[in-house]
């Protein structure tokens, strides 16, 4: 199912199945569902200091 990203300094994004992002998550974001079918999200995450 399709998702949007709400993000702390942007407009929202609308993602759908395959879509790909990248941000700072230290920024506040929030990821909400849009759609009747269910959606998979895969979060990675890292520290900036071990990268």
């Amino acid at each position: 199912g399709d998702i949007m990203l709400y993000t702390e300094f942007y407009a929202p994004l609308v993602l759908a199945e395959g879509d790909s992002i990248y941000f700072d998550s230290d920024m506040g974001h929030a990821l909400v569902s849009t759609s009747q079918d269910d959606a998979v999200v895969l979060s990675v995450c890292t520290r900036g200091d071990l990268v």
